[in-house]
């Protein structure tokens, strides 16, 4: 009950913090002073279970405070527009977790100590492989990926591009959206296609359904290429 109302506490903490500072971690000393309210909560112990989807969606959404992408209504709240419609999709509360933490490294400040220290190893590991580390082309983190990753994460970097997807004709740049077409056949469906066997039956009927959502979705995306380049010409 201690540890509880502990967490409490550091929770209240945590959203007196975020409601003061919109801004989000405005330099390295910030950022610290905001995981040292909530690292200790973590998803450590049977208390905090409950709460930890909490936790990672207040410190996924301090993380990205600040970032905006292309949605329907023009410039939006990373957090909002992709964190969150990545989160949607999926279920599983250890998934639920690492969906809203798996930018927070790649586009932001956040550390994998970081992330270590609040929610513990098994969902920094996770959230590792789904992190494109500096200076590594796309193909190879996608075949470190997927070479690595439990079916845990591979559902969520199947969530996050059937996302992107979704959204992805917001962005004006025809030649890059086709580049991320051929890009989800060749590092996403062509690398899942040589892997299904191994990650076991658990989640085998969810990473089905979202592979053929990916391929429903390409076929929506490359008809309005087709569409705007009949256009053109």
């Amino acid at each position: 009950a201690g540890g509880h109302v502990r967490l409490c506490h550091i929770k209240y903490q945590l959203r007196y913090r975020m409601e003061q500072n919109m801004q989000g971690f405005t330099n390295t000393a910030d950022r610290n002073e905001t995981i040292s309210y909530i690292e200790e909560c973590g998803c450590q112990t049977e208390a905090a279970e409950a709460d930890c989807v909490k936790t990672a969606m207040a410190f996924a959404r301090q993380c990205h405070q600040g970032q905006t992408r292309l949605g329907r209504d023009g410039k939006v709240p990373y957090y909002d527009e992709h964190i969150l419609g990545v989160y949607h999709i999926l279920e599983d509360e250890t998934v639920l977790v690492v969906a809203l933490l798996h930018d927070t490294v790649e586009d932001t400040d956040c550390t994998f100590e970081d992330i270590e220290k609040i929610f513990g190893t098994d969902i920094r590991d996770h959230v590792y492989l789904l992190s494109k580390l500096e200076g590594e082309t796309f193909s190879d983190y996608s075949k470190r990926l997927f070479d690595h990753a439990p079916a845990q994460v591979v559902m969520i970097k199947l969530a996050d591009r059937l996302h992107n997807l979704r959204t992805i004709l917001f962005v004006s740049n025809r030649k890059w959206i086709q580049r991320k077409v051929n890009q989800t056949y060749t590092d996403i469906l062509d690398r899942l296609e040589q892997v299904k066997d191994n990650l076991g039956e658990n989640y085998a009927s969810e990473i089905s359904m979202l592979k053929d959502k990916i391929i429903e979705q390409l076929a929506v995306v490359q008809a309005e290429l087709d569409k705007k380049r009949e256009t053109i010409q």
